[in-house]
């Protein structure tokens, strides 16, 4: 009796579980069913879109009206100095546009129109969202332009510096708007120059410990640099930085403590360091 009662319950058991699985295979089949009926709607939008013409008003307004493929979220990553909703502005999404309207090129290129903004990649991702990914610029010094800029590591001026924004960055001197202007190439040259010096400084341990406050680029004179820990003027002029930078460090550490008094190194020749000390401009 015993036995019978629990191969009855084993039955049911096995007949209420196989009600569940029925159910769930309708549940899945009817998402399945309303996921490839999207698809093709949108697919066929998109189709028409490209080769019917006339008909892609009608087919576009039944697109909107059911809210299929219609722009409804834009998610943004790797900005950490651009707002999001900069960024949305610059893709000039509207209320109702639909994915495949996106010109992804042209919010590309809007978006990379931003300061911060060094590149970006726009994407689609269906049924509804729009991904955008920028990297952007990091300012490695600010450069003196009646205003001043920040610059990042290929060279670029790329925002003013306001009120507010951080200020602890070397500065490049001795450039005019003017003259970046009438002669945009010996510009380049000679800020792309400052740049070489100032990440040979940073890399070099004995450099770094006398901290870069200002690169004087002349065109005539060359490269000067003014140190923010011991307030030197260090002038370098044009080429051999490298060894020119040995023979001053080989120059302080042999003055040693005497170098309090010193104001300025004379670099500019590859061969020898004329040392200037306060006393004697007095």
């Amino acid at each position: 009796m015993a036995a019978q009662q629990r191969k009855k319950l084993a039955n049911s058991r096995r007949e209420l579980q196989r009600g569940r699985r029925k159910k769930k295979r309708k549940a899945v089949g009817k998402w399945l069913l309303s996921a490839v009926v999207a698809v093709l709607v949108v697919g066929a939008g998109c189709w028409a879109w490209l080769h019917l013409g006339a008909a892609t008003g009608y087919l576009r307004r039944q697109l909107s009206q059911h809210q299929l493929g219609v722009v409804r979220e834009v998610v943004v990553s790797g900005n950490f100095h651009t707002p999001k909703e900069d960024i949305v502005h610059q893709l000039g999404v509207e209320r109702g546009m639909l994915l495949f309207e996106a010109d992804l090129p042209a919010m590309r290129a809007a978006v990379e129109e931003l300061p911060y903004v060094e590149t970006a990649q726009v994407s689609r991702q269906w049924p509804d969202k729009l991904l955008v990914s920028v990297t952007e610029r990091v300012p490695v010094a600010m450069i003196n332009l009646e205003k001043l800029y920040y610059v990042d590591r290929h060279g670029q001026v790329f925002k003013v510096v306001e009120p507010g924004d951080a200020v602890d960055f070397p500065v490049f001197t001795g450039l005019s708007a003017d003259f970046l202007r009438r002669n945009p190439e010996r510009g380049r040259e000679l800020l792309d120059l400052g740049l070489q010096l100032l990440f040979l400084w940073q890399d070099d341990e004995a450099c770094s410990r006398e901290e870069v406050a200002e690169i004087n680029l002349d065109d005539v004179m060359g490269l000067t640099v003014y140190t923010r820990r011991h307030v030197w003027q260090v002038v370098l002029g044009q080429g051999k930085m490298e060894r020119k930078l040995r023979h001053w460090q080989k120059v302080v550490g042999y003055l040693g403590e005497e170098c309090r008094r010193v104001k300025k190194f004379d670099c500019s020749s590859a061969d020898r360091v004329v040392v200037g000390y306060e006393t004697e401009s007095r």
